[in-house]
């Protein structure tokens, strides 16, 4: 499960304007990327099970092995979930900004990452089956990043179907406590 995307530009906006394009190259044709590094990463394991019925208490726990070639110590690189839109037209999250992904410090590593699905799920946007990818950015501005490299695919397939209001009540994992300020990630276990 390792896919190595060559490095483009991604322009994503804080706020409402959190699209990145169709998966898997998020990139702006004729537009290279300002960064030298390339990313490869692995989801080592995800939970609950791919076959398991998503709801909006469902919390994603994926650890990922990761490797950044051009690795930069003065660049600024996340680890972030990105989910695709309803009826396939891009991808999202709601996280309040980058940086509100896991910090990435170090070239090489394992990560944790505990992802709570409520905010994507009362979104209306997230697409049914749910499916969703693993990114590492490289900041490039205040509010644009470069994705440097994405996991595969993951898709839930028994997610319920899109209705008019957020849909709730279904449950794979029990509601849990984040252990972040923000309550959507935990913090990195960066081991080289």
């Amino acid at each position: 499960m390792i896919r190595k995307v060559a490095a483009g530009v991604v322009l994503l906006c804080v706020g409402a304007c959190r699209s990145t394009g169709a998966p898997p190259t998020y990139s702006l044709a004729g537009r290279p990327s300002p960064s030298k590094a390339e990313a490869t990463l692995e989801v080592a394991s995800l939970t609950p099970p791919l076959d398991t019925l998503l709801g909006r208490t469902s919390v994603l726990v994926a650890e990922i092995r990761f490797e950044i070639r051009g690795y930069d110590d003065e660049a600024r690189y996340y680890l972030v979930p990105l989910f695709e839109k309803r009826g396939g037209q891009g991808t999202f999250n709601q996280l309040p900004g980058f940086e509100s992904g896991v910090r990435i410090t170090a070239p090489t590593g394992n990560l944790r990452l505990e992802y709570a699905i409520h905010a994507e799920w009362d979104s209306q946007r997230l697409n049914h089956p749910v499916r969703v990818f693993f990114a590492i950015l490289e900041m490039t501005g205040l509010h644009h990043a470069s994705s440097i490299g994405i996991s595969d695919e993951f898709v839930y397939s028994r997610s319920p179907p899109p209705s008019g209001k957020p849909l709730g009540g279904a449950t794979a994992v029990p509601a849990q406590t984040m252990a972040s300020a923000i309550g959507r990630l935990t913090p990195p276990t960066n081991t080289p």
